[in-house]
């Protein structure tokens, strides 16, 4: 199986488009999975891109944080409470704010997943 390095977003098609290759040495779970998480970021990545307003590659103010989060969290059906979305939104944005470090799409996702998928059981229903 060919080795795996970090891509960007923009290489991620790419890497599925060895799914001829891939799919002779995984089975069928791993196969969807890689086609869940492409089309994953494909959406990612097109919402992101609606809230880049300026198209630098990063979200530049809290407000549009807050849109492209509930726009994720509604697209993936995520159970999500809005007050578990404001406070995680408010704490990435301050972090972001000290540390002067701004989000680019791979951050976004990761904080998204880490935030609103990997740790929804303690945040759902009750919106």
């Amino acid at each position: 199986m060919p080795a795996i390095q970090a891509l960007s977003v923009d290489d991620a098609p790419k890497l599925y488009n060895m799914k001829e290759d891939v799919g002779r040495h995984a089975d069928s779970d791993v196969m969807s999975v890689m086609i869940r998480d492409r089309e994953d970021t494909e959406v990612y990545a097109q919402l992101f891109a609606r809230y880049d307003l300026d198209r630098t590659g990063i979200i530049e103010t809290m407000e549009n944080l807050s849109f492209l989060t509930l726009n994720t969290v509604t697209r993936f059906n995520l159970d999500v409470k809005a007050s578990f979305i404001d406070l995680h939104v408010k704490k990435k944005w301050s972090a972001m704010e000290e540390t002067n470090e701004w989000l680019t799409l791979q951050k976004y996702i990761l904080w998204f997943k880490n935030s609103f998928i990997n740790g929804a059981q303690a945040s759902t229903t009750d919106a």
